[in-house]
């Protein structure tokens, strides 16, 4: 809610309409916090695991798949790709801070959410100089969908059987999803974001 219509109130105080943003709106102190406090699943784990966890399980994901590809790029080609990737890995779930996140089974029932998300995430991966499609759109798709067995096997009474996901690489076991608390995720996510953003950021929200 906010006291402007059509508006939200981010941890910062700032006050923005989540479907016309431009980058003065985007502030990663307002992402990072909102993330370490937003719960994966709609909550339904037996202990908080947040979507800041989750975006490193990603990038982590990434890092290994990018690997084998970027060692075939000239040494200043491998910096700037490998870069952009992992930062889009790690803000590929940041539109959730402005529009929150409906579970995959109900995303076709709501037409207008989806567009919304692709172009908000869009918005914040340009204002953060990250990639916005083409290749490394589909290796972070796949990182995510390994994040998600990985969790589900380690958080979910089911183990995630029957959730036809795949792993991305061969050794994807070694990562272990153990939760940390909202504060932990939150430094961890700032640290990663700031070793990948060529400018001085502040995790502060304000």
């Amino acid at each position: 809610m906010s006291s402007k219509p059509g508006c939200i109130e981010t941890v910062s105080g700032l006050e923005v309409n989540p479907l016309t943003l431009s980058p003065d709106d985007l502030r990663i102190g307002d992402i990072t916090v909102s993330l370490s406090n937003i719960c994966r699943f709609n909550g339904s784990v037996a202990i908080h695991y947040s979507v800041a966890q989750h975006s490193l399980l990603v990038c982590d994901l990434t890092a290994a798949i990018l690997e084998p590809l970027v060692a075939r790029q000239l040494r200043a080609q491998q910096e700037t790709f490998r870069r952009q990737a992992l930062l889009t890995a790690l803000l590929h779930d940041a539109a959730e801070v402005y529009i929150g996140d409906v579970m995959r089974p109900l995303q076709g029932f709501l037409k207008q959410w989806k567009p919304a998300e692709i172009m908000l995430t869009r918005t914040i991966l340009r204002r953060f100089g990250a990639q916005t499609g083409g290749e490394v759109a589909g290796i972070v798709d796949i990182a995510d969908n390994a994040a998600l067995l990985l969790e589900a096997q380690n958080l979910k009474r089911s183990r995630g059987i029957g959730w036809g996901l795949l792993p991305a690489t061969a050794d994807d076991s070694r990562y272990w999803v153990e939760p940390v608390d909202a504060l932990e995720a939150r430094a961890g996510f700032f640290n990663r974001f700031q070793e990948l953003f060529k400018e001085p950021a502040r995790l502060r929200a304000d």
